[in-house]
C-alpha cells in the first residue's frame, strides 16, 4: 500500500469541474427559460415572462455562486494543508489474474 498527501489543489482545475458538473442544469434551466419567455411574448402575458426572465437570472446566479464556494473551498484548503498538511490517501494495487 502506498500512501499519498494532497497538498494543494488547483484552483483553477477545480473550477472547470464544477462548471462541467453544473452544465446540465444550466443547460435545462435556459432552455425552461426560453420555452417559458417565449409563451409569454407570444400569448402576452406577464407572468410568464417574469418567470422566463427569473429562470435565466436563476441559472447564471446558481453557477456563479457554486463557482465561488468552489474558488473559496480550493483557497482555504491550500491554506490549511500549508499549515496542517493535506488529506492522506492510501492506495492499494491490485494485481490482476491471467487466464
Amino acid at each position: 500500500m502506498k500512501k499519498y498527501e494532497i497538498k494543494s489543489i488547483k484552483t483553477i482545475s477545480l473550477l472547470k469541474t464544477f462548471f462541467y458538473i453544473l452544465v446540465l442544469p444550466l443547460v435545462l434551466y435556459l432552455l425552461l427559460g426560453t420555452v417559458i419567455l417565449i409563451t409569454g411574448l407570444v400569448t402576452q402575458d406577464d407572468f410568464f415572462i417574469h418567470d422566463g426572465l427569473q429562470y435565466f437570472l436563476s441559472a447564471v446566479l446558481v453557477v456563479g455562486v457554486l463557482e465561488a464556494v468552489a474558488f473559496l473551498t480550493a483557497v482555504i484548503y491550500n491554506f490549511l494543508a500549508k499549515h496542517f498538511g493535506g488529506l492522506v490517501l492510501t492506495l492499494e494495487e491490485k494485481e490482476q489474474s491471467s487466464k
